[in-house]
């Protein structure tokens, strides 16, 4: 048996490039002057499936926010989200992973020069929410099944 052994060139060229917006489009619900309005409860849950805070990292099976305009069908279609790669992406195992693929680069999680003012978390965007029912203790990614199902057993 011969053992395979990648060469530099080989281990530098990434399996897939994942593609992300470069700032955040006018509807991002990042900024601060987005129209939070505009989203539903169903996008809520979502930025808060999503989410990762320092301390409290998004796991690895916790999914990644797509851009709302690029959606299925679109030019661009499920480019990650550039407000979220900001607020939450050095919170987020799966960007870390990515990063250190080399399938997103460093860039992708850092602020746009000039761009427009984003919320600094989650709690705070949802702090602005206009939905009657704003849980902000509730803005911890979701916690992985299988410590959860250890946890209750061990109990």
């Amino acid at each position: 048996m011969t053992m395979m052994v990648a060469t530099d060139e080989e281990r530098s060229v990434p399996e897939e490039v994942i593609d992300y917006r470069r700032t955040p489009c006018d509807l991002c619900p990042w900024r601060r002057d987005a129209d939070l309005a505009k989203f539903t409860s169903g996008d809520r849950e979502k930025l808060i499936a999503c989410n990762g805070t320092p301390g409290n990292e998004a796991p690895m099976q916790a999914r990644m926010l797509s851009c709302h305009p690029d959606q299925p069908g679109t030019r661009h279609a499920m480019r990650l989200c550039k407000g979220w790669l900001v607020v939450v992406g050095e919170h987020h195992l799966q960007v870390r992973m990515h990063r250190i693929a080399g399938r997103l680069p460093d860039d992708a999680v850092a602020p746009v020069d000039g761009g427009p003012a984003l919320y600094s978390s989650l709690a705070e965007m949802l702090a602005h929410w206009p939905s009657e029912d704003q849980d902000t203790e509730a803005v911890s990614p979701p916690e992985p099944r299988a410590s959860a199902r250890l946890r209750r057993r061990s109990s």
